[in-house]
């Protein structure tokens, strides 16, 4: 019987809390885990559903800024009549909003991430060619909260 790759990379199947289902790894569910820790990664139900929910908003923010590069801020869905601009809005407070929700948890800390945003403003700036100055306050003031 295949494995698959995340199985195989972890040694011994017993090691896994799941089972092979031909081909395919059935985890077992975060109830069943004893320590409700994943085995492989030492992540909690909670912290790998934030993570899950962070990706998936990353994902829908990709989606929407390539709509935008293909169509412009200003075309809409024929349906919802709502403006790229405006699902890019949506999609990136989304984004936020699982920021928030990771900050808020411990798995970062928010004062990290606005240090690192304000390290990214500042390395960024002499590689963008079409952004005017007044894009780049001192540093410290880049984050609005």
């Amino acid at each position: 019987m295949a494995e698959c790759a995340a199985v195989r990379g972890l040694g011994r199947h017993d090691e896994v809390p799941g089972s092979m289902d031909g081909n395919y790894y059935v985890p077992a569910h975060p109830a069943t885990i004893k320590d409700k820790t994943m085995a492989f990664n030492k992540l909690s139900p909670a912290q790998a559903e934030r993570l899950a929910l962070l990706i998936e908003e990353c994902g829908e923010v990709v989606h929407i800024a390539c709509k935008v590069l293909r169509h412009g801020y200003e075309s809409c869905h024929p349906q919802s009549r709502v403006t790229n601009r405006e699902e890019l809005a949506k999609e990136m407070g989304d984004l936020r909003a699982a920021m928030i929700l990771m900050c808020r948890a411990g798995d970062v800390e928010k004062e990290d991430v606005h240090h690192h945003a304000d390290d990214k403003l500042e390395a960024v700036q002499e590689y963008l060619h079409h952004q005017p100055g007044r894009l780049f306050p001192s540093a410290g003031e880049h984050h609005a909260g």
